[in-house]
């Protein structure tokens, strides 16, 4: 018991879903080939007019779900090795 009351004390209650990107998350990446950075949001997979979304069902998603801020993430996008580092990931959401 003695054990289980010092992990309690020691446990810090956190939001699993915060920091991680996913589904109608808005956050930033930096493209480090180019240097170029980006606010993205993840969408369904019919994203028309907003360019600042992509499809759940993209390269880009597939690559970066998941992912937190500070982390570098990296794949194939149209047959190209893509690595992104992601800048922040919003405590807003679209859903």
């Amino acid at each position: 018991m003695e054990n289980l009351a010092r992990i309690k004390s020691n446990s810090e209650i956190i939001n699993p879903r915060r920091n991680k990107i996913g589904l109608g998350k808005i956050f930033k990446i930096k493209d480090l080939l180019s240097g170029e950075e980006k606010e993205i949001l993840i969408g369904s997979y019919m994203v028309f007019a907003d360019k600042k979304a992509v499809s759940y069902d993209s390269s880009l998603a597939k690559i970066l779900l998941g992912g937190k801020s500070g982390q570098v993430k990296s794949g194939l996008i149209n047959g190209k090795e893509a690595s992104f580092q992601i800048i922040n990931v919003s405590k807003r959401e679209l859903i």
